[in-house]
């Protein structure tokens, strides 16, 4: 990337590569590097800066409080319901199983 004129979206890179953008933004933000090769080649290039910014950063432990918090908020998320219904598999392919198991263990 030609450092002399920045790309006119590098802020908006920056927070990408940072996790810092809202998800509408993120996704509109993502839509244009498809179309955007010059915005793609900035991100490409922030990317390894971006990751040892953050695995340089001190690692600290988190409030007891936090995992029951997320755990919780995690579990009041409403999960889409499966496009295919799920069917239990006949007898007869219940024994094929077993039979894998046996030709694995035999090869072994």
């Amino acid at each position: 990337m030609n450092m002399n004129t920045p790309h006119p979206r590098e802020e908006q890179a920056i927070a990408y590569v940072l996790g810092l953008m809202e998800a509408p933004e993120n996704q509109a933000f993502l839509k244009e590097m498809e179309t955007d090769s010059g915005l793609r080649a900035l991100v490409d290039e922030l990317q390894p800066t971006a990751a040892a910014m953050i695995f340089s950063a001190p690692q600290h432990q988190a409030p007891s409080d936090v995992r029951p918090a997320v755990l919780s908020h995690i579990q009041n998320i409403p999960q889409p319901s499966p496009t295919m219904p799920i069917l239990d598999t006949p007898t007869k392919l219940k024994s094929f199983g077993a039979l894998g198991w046996a030709a694995a263990a035999a090869l072994a």
